[in-house]
């Protein structure tokens, strides 16, 4: 490879090559590969629907933000479906996951709002770490134990806190936004008294209230309030630590 960022591991099977490259980095890079005995043949890209030419034992291509991918000169039909259908069948899990009407639904971190919580479990390099997961459409299922490498979905998963411990998680919106329910899929039943505000005039103000929660969701209605910053507050729970799947806006 004539480039460093773009690295390489080539293995043959017989007679045919297959070859892994990597960009080792965010930036485009180019590299030019010379592989001896590759000469002048066709390359496939996987689960792409394109093919390299070779020259001279050589080829070129492009990778931008860590791409990877397989080339391979065997003409064999893998069966695998192309990056963009597996796209395809992504974005469709995704649009399951978006209900008409909410104003906090997100795909991606950051993407329409900012999260921040009195604590988080998983802070490890940020506050915010693991936090959007509370506005990614998932609302019930396994609570994974940890940030990465178990099963179960990532919750909001407050520090160890004695019952009595004030709680509290904040979406904060680029601008104000219009909004007269919230809805709030608690996990593990750890939810027990909680108000629901939004900061108006300089303060909070309460727009609904539980008490001795008995399930994990809620649905609250108030009149119509305008505003950036909508907060769950939560004074009494079950357990030792805040679980919380999702909080909808609408």
């Amino acid at each position: 490879s004539n480039n460093k960022k773009v690295q390489f591991l080539v293995k043959k099977y017989d007679n045919d090559f297959c070859i892994f490259l990597h960009g080792a980095s965010k930036g485009k890079e180019t590299a030019v590969l010379t592989i001896p005995g590759l000469n002048g043949r066709e390359l496939y890209v996987f689960r792409t629907k394109r093919k390299i030419k070779a020259k001279n034992n050589k080829f070129k291509d492009s990778f931008t933000n860590f791409d990877a991918r397989i080339y391979t000169t065997c003409k064999n039909d893998f069966g695998l479906k192309t990056l963009d259908e597996v796209e395809a069948q992504i974005a469709a899990v995704h649009a399951k996951r978006k209900k008409h009407g909410n104003l906090a639904y997100q795909r991606y971190e950051h993407e329409k709002l900012k999260i921040s919580a009195s604590s988080n479990k998983f802070a490890y390099r940020r506050n915010d770490q693991t936090l959007f997961h509370v506005t990614d459409g998932v609302c019930k299922g396994e609570v994974a134990p940890q940030s990465h490498g178990c099963g179960g979905y990532l919750v909001w998963q407050s520090k160890i806190v004695k019952p009595q411990t004030p709680e509290w998680l904040e979406l904060t919106f680029p601008a104000p936004v219009k909004a007269s329910k919230i809805v709030v899929y608690g996990a593990e039943n750890t939810l027990c008294d909680y108000e629901l505000q939004a900061f108006v005039n300089g303060a909070w103000k309460k727009l609904g209230e539980v008490k001795d929660a008995k399930d994990d969701f809620r649905e609250i209605t108030f009149p119509m309030v305008k505003s950036a910053k909508f907060r769950i507050f939560i004074t009494k729970i079950n357990g030792d630590r805040v679980k919380l799947h999702e909080i909808e806006i609408y």
